[in-house]
């Protein structure tokens, strides 16, 4: 496979970019958050994955959603593939089998398709 190269200013406006964005909705989440679970414990993890299910950002969250949140995406790509999911689909996800980490919590996953 042949690699693409891309100048290094490129480079750091999509790295910003992508620590951005679960930047982000770690804060949305948090300012619309009624449980203080979520609003004052910060008991959630918000992420970027790319089209593997590979972790490539995330924000300053609880460790055991992040390290589960990869799990989850994963288990999403195994049984929809990248080519079943369509625009504006959102998965949601609690299987502790397949990275919830345990029942009351769940996990929503919305691809970018491009």
């Amino acid at each position: 496979m042949m690699e693409k190269k891309i100048d290094v200013l490129t480079f750091e406006v999509l790295r910003n970019l992508f620590y951005a964005i679960p930047r982000e909705a770690d804060a949305a989440q948090r300012r619309s958050s009624y449980s203080p679970h979520l609003s004052e414990g910060a008991d959630y993890a918000c992420g970027l994955a790319d089209g593997n299910g590979e972790l490539i950002s995330q924000a300053e969250n609880l460790t055991l959603h992040l390290m589960a949140m990869e799990m989850g995406v994963k288990a999403g790509i195994n049984k929809y593939g990248i080519k079943g999911l369509k625009p504006g689909d959102i998965l949601v996800h609690n299987d502790p089998f397949t990275g919830g980490s345990h029942i009351p919590d769940f996990n929503i996953y919305k691809p970018v398709l491009y």
